[in-house]
């Protein structure tokens, strides 16, 4: 059994007192260790202290982060991470299974697991209110972009949604029952997807969820993500491979680069071409920048389970928290610009990154990151040496 389903096992025994053994602590009562340097792209941000991660959600542009812990409580930064503000954290018990954030950076909402809460704030969490009390199985949310239509999805059976901030529910009656792990919701709440871990299918409906489809069956699902305009999905199951679709879930490509792995987790871009995939313990994070086709492993930043994954719409600045006990790490990513100024053979140099243009073809390169192709502006980077 991997650690992540016994991670699951756990979150069920809370609510049906299953005699299950408790094979995983959560309750981040462990010394943190300093944090680690820079490398690779990533920093560790301290201020957010040493916890076991949930969830995490950012606004469009990366600056507003909320993230949720195993302890009950909730953090929340206004400079990507750098500094977190101690008069907005927040403990309302339980664990914070999923947290939103909307584009703005005003309308935050998130699922205390274990007690049946779904807090919500209007004011970039200064205030909260517990808005909607819908048992203590809920587990997983997702929000429109505005903040205003919002998902949830319960390990016990449910799905139910909101469009007024989620002062008022209704239950979804076509999805059936199922033990939803993860859902996505497109920018304006029209396409929505759904992981049911336990009946190990996956579900898509394009009409705000009046109508579902079954799109994939026979595996465990636990990670969906979706483009701002739901065209563009990614799905991940416990012990498979990772699946893309361009069609709204219509037809899907397994993407067996990243390998077949205890997939916990994903986000992506609000384009959708950067993916990023959390796994199980020690089988590690996972950045695709072409829409999945290929895979990149984070191998500095250590063991998982990566539950708690964000990015910015534009894939550029990504947040990744571990369950097993870590700091939050940010990621800037090299831009990758749209037109070539240069063809003639030069070393470009970005922070700990290395670009090499030779015979016409720019390659990107960076320890840890592989290879992959991009192009040369000259307002991104700076030239160092021509030959």
């Amino acid at each position: 059994m991997t650690r992540f389903r016994r991670i699951q096992l756990f979150l069920s025994a809370t609510l049906i007192a299953a005699l299950l053994p408790l094979t995983i602590n959560i309750s981040s009562a462990h010394a943190a260790p300093p944090p680690p340097a820079p490398g690779m792209g990533w920093t560790a941000q301290p201020a957010g202290g040493y916890r076991s991660w949930f969830s995490v959600a950012t606004s469009s542009d990366g600056s507003t982060i909320i993230a949720g812990t195993s302890d009950g409580s909730i953090q929340i930064s206004h400079d990507s991470g750098l500094t977190w503000d101690a008069e907005l954290a927040r403990s309302f018990g339980g664990t914070f299974t999923s947290v939103t954030v909307s584009s703005d950076g005003m309308n935050m909402a998130a699922t205390s697991f274990g007690t049946g809460s779904i807090w919500g704030s209007s004011n970039s969490g200064l205030d909260w209110q517990p808005v909607a009390y819908l048992g203590e199985g809920v587990f997983t949310l997702a929000s429109s972009s505005d903040g205003s239509r919002l998902l949830a999805g319960s390990i016990l059976g449910w799905l139910m949604e909101s469009s007024d901030y989620g002062v008022h529910w209704w239950a979804i009656a076509d999805a059936g029952f199922g033990t939803w792990w993860d859902v996505a919701m497109s920018g304006d709440g029209v396409h929505l997807v759904v992981a049911d871990y336990e009946g190990q299918r996956l579900l898509t409906s394009s009409d705000f969820g009046i109508t579902w489809q079954v799109r994939l069956s026979g595996q465990a699902f636990t990670g969906v993500t979706s483009s701002s305009d739901g065209t563009h999905l990614a799905i991940a199951s416990d012990g498979g491979y990772i699946y893309t679709s361009t069609d709204s879930g219509e037809t899907w490509t397994e993407r067996p680069s990243a390998g077949s792995r205890g997939w916990a987790s994903l986000t992506s871009s609000s384009d959708g071409r950067i993916i990023v995939a959390g796994a199980d313990i020690s089988e590690g994070l996972f950045i695709s920048s072409d829409f999945g086709q290929t895979w990149s492993q984070q191998t500095w930043l250590g063991e998982g389970p990566w539950l708690a994954l964000a990015s910015n719409n534009e894939g550029s600045k990504i947040i990744v928290g571990s369950f097993g006990g870590s700091y939050l790490s940010t990621y800037l990513r090299v831009p990758i610009p749209s037109t070539l100024r240069s063809l003639t053979p030069a070393t470009i140099s970005m922070d700990q990154n290395e670009i090499t243009c030779s015979s016409g073809t720019l390659l990107y390169s960076s320890e840890g990151h592989g290879t992959e192709p991009a192009v040369l502006t000259s307002a991104s980077f700076r030239l160092v040496s021509s030959t």
